[in-house]
């Protein structure tokens, strides 16, 4: 067996591994899975709209749009693995979109809006909806 430092890949596989539980010990809480994750290699930055561009983005204006799937970026959103784009995914206005994967409590395996803002002031803060709330997001970042 290769012993490696974990890669922000990993991120989705220990959470999978956590659902089936761990031998002897079952399911391992949330926190404790956040002491682990902050323990490791994995290094990450606030998010930005900017830094989670998704680079292939299809516009509504687009007269041959691109065929491909969206290319999201692996984030953390209040601590929970998940993906993450800003763009218009084939719109005409800019939105964000989070995957959660496993299925977030509130949320279930997708989030999106066009009524958000990171604050400048709040790294990684993202605000949205009408209501003030908010999501800590960070953007997990390659080692290699």
């Amino acid at each position: 067996m290769d012993i490696r430092r974990l890669e922000s890949k990993d991120v989705t596989a220990a959470w999978k591994i956590n659902e089936q539980g761990l031998p002897g010990t079952g399911q391992v809480s949330h926190d404790e899975m956040l002491d682990l994750l902050s323990l490791s290699e994995l290094s990450t930055i606030p998010a930005t709209e900017q830094n989670l561009a998704v680079q292939n983005d299809n516009l509504g204006f687009d007269e041959t749009p691109n065929q491909e799937a969206p290319i999201f970026h692996d984030v953390l959103v209040d601590g929970e693995p998940a993906k993450a784009g800003v763009g218009s995914f084939g719109g005409y206005s800019t939105r964000i979109v989070l995957l959660f994967d496993p299925p977030n409590a509130e949320f279930g395996e997708e989030f999106a809006t066009k009524s958000f803002m990171f604050e400048d002031d709040e790294s990684g803060v993202m605000k949205w909806g009408h209501d003030g709330r908010s999501f800590l997001v960070k953007k997990i970042t390659s080692e290699e």
